[in-house]
């Protein structure tokens, strides 16, 4: 009992000075708090000393109704009133004279949002790129970050990206702000990283036709199992066309192909033929 009041009065005396130093700071013209407050204060255009109007709350308003339209799949309107947010958030950094990279940062969370609603649509390249532009404007990586990455990466189809991204995030985007975010970038940049990225496709026959005839592909071939794909290899069948023009009678004979693989290869191959 005597410990917990003796740490109530310390507490209550350390917090008196504290309060006391922090009073100083606030009135003395050279301390740290005054010159950022004159300063902050100079950045207020003179038509916004004397606004009212609560941005912040319009502005909190705005998101939830954009989150509504998100979830009723309404996208052009989610988009009109994610828009509406920005200018929301810019009135409430000028009337508090925030810098340009609080403003960077406050608008970060809209870019994301924007990048959700691209993602929803499935334009999932765009998404990534209004993505990198939110992190950007941020000025900070963390593990969230990389993970929201690769839930676009996956979600999109876009898993060959991320060791691209990475690159960027590391090379373009420090543990200091960035000072100059740049949409048009981010975007040229995932467009870039796509067409120089290998040929990918949902339809899987699509995805025989195109790697035919390159090594390194032959587990595409319904039936073709790790362990199978390393004894083909051993026996210089490195293509999936390799594979095809190679009998029967000699596939059996190759160690972990049985009836059942073969007839799931022969099966997964015949639309070439066809």
């Amino acid at each position: 009992m005597l410990r917990k009041i003796f740490d109530f009065f310390s507490s209550k005396e350390s917090q008196q000075i504290n309060n006391k130093r922090n009073e100083k700071d606030w009135t003395d013209e050279d301390s740290q708090f005054q010159k950022d407050f004159r300063e902050r204060q100079s950045r207020i255009p003179s038509h916004m000393k004397e606004d009212t109007k609560d941005y912040l709350g319009i502005a909190a308003v705005t998101k939830q109704k954009a989150g509504d339209a998100l979830e009723n799949k309404q996208f052009d309107l989610a988009w009109k009133l994610e828009h509406e947010r920005i200018q929301h958030y810019t009135s409430h950094a000028l009337k508090q004279g925030f810098s340009c990279n609080e403003t960077l940062s406050l608008l970060a969370t809209v870019y994301s949002s924007l990048s959700n609603i691209l993602q929803a649509e499935c334009k999932h390249t765009l998404s990534l790129a209004f993505y990198l532009y939110a992190v950007q404007c941020d000025g900070y990586i963390n593990d969230g970050v990389q993970i929201n990455i690769r839930r676009i990466c996956r979600n999109g189809k876009l898993k060959h990206f991320e060791s691209h991204i990475n690159k960027f995030l590391n090379s373009s985007v420090s543990k200091e702000r960035i000072t100059q975010p740049d949409l048009r970038f981010c975007q040229s940049e995932v467009e870039r990283w796509k067409s120089e990225a290998p040929f990918h496709s949902d339809n899987i026959q699509e995805m025989i036709k195109h790697y035919i005839s390159t090594v390194g592909y032959l587990s595409l071939v319904n039936g073709v199992s790790k362990s199978i794909e390393k004894s083909l290899i051993e026996n210089n069948i490195h293509t999936i066309e390799a594979l095809m023009t190679t009998e029967p009678d000699e596939l059996i004979k190759i160690k972990g192909i049985g009836k059942i693989a073969l007839l799931k290869i022969n099966s997964s191959t015949d639309f070439i033929q066809d």
